[in-house]
């Protein structure tokens, strides 16, 4: 079993790199390049590592690890820059792994992206944050329903909709240290290879899934994984 996860890193801009020491392949994709150049050089570094093509090897699963923060509301200051950032760090590169994923990923294989809890609700002082992750979601429901078009037969696009997760920055925006409620990376990690590793108790296609920690006893967290009800169409009251 194969996994690539489509990481966005400083890096030079004409390059990608690609470590496949061992198995999940981390591919970090250039952040100084356009998106059609993402898609272009990541293509050509995996086609010559031996990946793609009529003959190539083709991943269980592609993931996008790729996400940003910024704070502030629509009288911000810089809006329009932080508006910006999140489309370019949370759409844009999942529109990438996506067209990777048309070209790299395996019949039945799982496209996995990065939303958020808050992008659910109204976030005044997120506001570029929310909207940056609500396009991830829609991207989600979108490419699920072109699963044996332009994806391969049978593969599954989930979105993974976490509250708050265990990262460095999220630290060091909270004096250093983790909530209750915050999820470690590596609980995540592991539901994400237990899905890709088989069919049995993966999501549906196009699902949202959100991720959510509480304390149930000291020093021992409790994690749920929970399907987002996301009709296509809710009719309520006329005006």
């Amino acid at each position: 079993m194969a996994a690539a996860a489509a990481v966005a890193e400083a890096a030079d801009p004409t390059s990608c790199r690609i470590r496949a020491a061992g198995e999940p392949l981390a591919l970090a994709l250039p952040v100084g390049a356009p998106p059609r150049s993402q898609v272009r050089i990541a293509t050509a570094s995996l086609m010559a590592a031996g990946y793609g093509g009529p003959d190539g090897h083709r991943f269980d699963a592609v993931l996008n690890a790729t996400t940003g923060f910024a704070v502030g509301g629509i009288q911000s200051e810089d809006v329009f820059e932080a508006v910006d950032f999140m489309v370019s760090s949370s759409l844009h590169s999942s529109v990438v792994t996506a067209r990777l994923a048309t070209a790299f990923l395996c019949p039945g294989g799982m496209l996995t992206f990065t939303g958020s809890v808050a992008a659910l609700s109204p976030q005044p002082k997120l506001l570029a944050f929310a909207v940056g992750h609500a396009a991830v979601h829609q991207l989600v429901r979108s490419l699920a329903a072109s699963v044996g078009a332009d994806l391969p037969a049978d593969a599954v696009v989930v979105g993974v909709v976490p509250e708050v997760l265990d990262t460095a920055m999220h630290r060091q925006l909270n004096r250093g240290r983790p909530d209750d409620n915050w999820t470690s990376c590596d609980v995540v990690a592991e539901k994400l290879f237990a899905w890709a590793s088989g069919t049995a108790g993966r999501p549906p296609n196009g699902a949202l899934v959100s991720v959510t920690s509480t304390v149930v006893e000291a020093g021992r967290q409790e994690h749920a994984f929970r399907l987002i009800n996301t009709p296509s169409y809710v009719q309520t009251a006329g005006y």
